[in-house]
């Protein structure tokens, strides 16, 4: 393959210093909340203050500046139409220094892809209306380090698509990963805008099905939002959960859903008959806005009982009469082994009694004993055969 057609040939993207002003965080940043997505740039700005661990950038940022050795990624807002794009693919093109000078214009802005947080703390640094808003009026910082963030150094991609690569390389596939939901979000996006799997995985990288994996758990998410009007930011912190559910057998055939390397429709892979239970699944995961808790508390809760649970009908019965995961999963052999495990512990708790009672004939010790024998007389008249 020609260097010039490998997505991350290197040295090839200006590196320019872009003023402040000319640059905006990218309103789909797979990483922001979704209801932060498509936002303006002052809700991005909050956003990322708050949850996003700013402060620690504000100090460092404030006290020694930014360091060039980690340039922003971003691509121009408005196409680049007046200059041979090409010349992105070779720094000795013709057209090179014309595509900086395009670039450079004062009038151009861009988007910035990678460095989301560094430019938000680079911009609450030079702003004082916006320590202003975000109650940081101690802030303040000197005058070198403010013309020292008033021009960063950008490299620049052509357009967002091309930023791709870059970036599943070093989120998904690479050493600083994105969170499972921030990954599967951006899968899902790539493949919604027309790419196919083989496309996306060629491009960032992945050789172990993980890309599959994620965008099937993902639009799984998305159906429930659209057929079963299902609050998918539930899943947002424990989106780990699903992807491990789907990987158990059981779990799957509950959704007719088979190994994610088989799934037809990446982008719509449940059926419409198992939607139901898909709305039943992400319930007892994640919970359901203000009308129930999820049921899953840890990961071993899905290998260790769900998953079993889901494989029997009269398991799957007793949890969705509102059972507990573990009373339900008593029902994973059948009734009759749920009766003979109880009655098993049930004698195991009299046998340990009996060694220790005779010391403890108090009155409540023998009201409970009262109450035994009533219970298993009770049980032993059910067991009698029926005289009809």
């Amino acid at each position: 393959m020609p260097v010039n057609e490998i997505p991350g040939g290197g040295k090839k993207r200006p590196l320019l210093d872009v003023e402040i002003g000319r640059l905006t965080l990218d309103p789909n940043n797979p990483r922001l909340p979704d209801e932060a997505v498509g936002q303006s740039e002052q809700k991005l700005i909050e956003v990322l203050y708050e949850s996003f661990d700013v402060d620690e950038l504000l100090h460092s940022m404030g006290q020694n500046g930014y360091f060039d050795e980690e340039p922003l990624v971003a691509f121009p807002s408005e196409p680049v139409s007046a200059v041979d794009l090409a010349a992105y693919s070779n720094p000795l093109h013709k057209d090179r220094q014309r595509l900086e000078d395009a670039l450079a214009e004062p009038h151009r802005t861009f988007v910035v892809a990678e460095g989301n947080r560094r430019l938000t703390a680079a911009k609450i640094l030079t702003d004082a209306s916006l320590r202003q808003r975000l109650r940081l009026t101690n802030l303040s910082i000197d005058g070198a380090v403010a013309s020292d963030l008033a021009v960063l150094p950008v490299i620049i991609y052509p357009t967002r698509s091309e930023v791709v690569p870059y970036l599943g390389v070093r989120h998904i596939t690479g050493t600083r990963k994105w969170d499972s939901y921030a990954k599967a979000r951006y899968i899902w996006n790539l493949l919604n805008s027309g790419g196919t799997v083989q496309e996306v995985e060629r491009e960032l990288g992945d050789r172990n099905r993980a890309i599959r994996q994620s965008a099937v758990a993902f639009s799984a998410l998305n159906q429930a939002a659209v057929e079963l009007d299902y609050d998918i930011s539930l899943a947002k912190d424990n989106f780990s959960f699903l992807l491990l559910g789907l990987n158990q057998r059981p779990v799957r055939q509950y959704l007719g859903l088979p190994a994610a390397s088989k799934v037809e429709n990446v982008l719509s892979p449940i059926a419409d008959d198992k939607l139901e239970r898909l709305g039943e699944l992400l319930r007892w995961m994640f919970g359901e806005s203000n009308r129930s808790i999820p049921i899953i508390r840890e990961s071993r809760d899905i290998t260790n009982y769900l998953a079993p649970v889901l494989a029997s009908e009269e398991a799957t019965s007793a949890l969705r009469s509102g059972r507990p995961l573990q009373d339900a999963y008593e029902y994973t052999n059948g009734e009759e082994q749920l009766v003979l495990r109880a009655l098993a512990r049930a004698n195991r708790s009299v046998e340990n009694a009996l060694a220790v009672a005779h010391r403890h004939a108090t009155d409540d010790v023998k009201a409970q004993v009262k109450k035994l024998a009533s219970s298993v007389a009770n049980l032993a008249r059910t067991l009698e055969p029926s005289r009809d």
